[in-house]
């Protein structure tokens, strides 16, 4: 009788292959997340400081450009691809 409790090498390898499609997956959803999370937290900073009257060089403003520009440039080099 053979044990079945240990995986065969066809078997092992496919199912480290599928565990690290499925980490991969996570890791490019996760990216899209926090992408599109630093976008809408720029936004709102923006937002946030024209209408308390931020001038043009102001911190908000400043920041809010940065956090914009970092989460685009994330996801066009995340759908870019390799």
């Amino acid at each position: 009788m053979t044990d079945r409790s240990e995986p065969t090498g066809l078997t092992a390898s496919s199912t480290k292959l599928r565990t690290m499609s499925q980490r991969r997956q996570v890791h490019q959803t996760s990216t899209r997340v926090m992408s599109i999370l630093m976008i809408v937290i720029g936004i709102v900073l923006l937002v946030r400081t024209l209408i308390a009257g931020g001038g043009a060089l102001a911190t908000g403003i400043l920041l809010g450009l940065l956090f914009v520009a970092a989460g685009a440039a994330r996801l066009y080099l995340q759908f870019r691809g390799p």
